[in-house]
């Protein structure tokens, strides 16, 4: 049982260090569409702004 345990403790850390930067890449992605889309937002903003001048 010992050796079980052992061997579960090592795999673990493996699979969070895994996880953590997927989710860094997930973040990273998701950042990067809220600047985008703000970007997109505020160029229409500008387009509409000159029209209405």
């Amino acid at each position: 049982m010992k050796y079980k345990n052992k061997r579960v403790k090592e795999k673990r850390p493996a699979r969070r260090a895994g996880r953590f930067s997927f989710t860094d890449i997930n973040l990273v992605i998701s950042v990067f569409e809220i600047f985008s889309l703000t970007y997109f937002v505020t160029s229409i903003a500008k387009i509409d702004y000159a029209k209405t001048n």
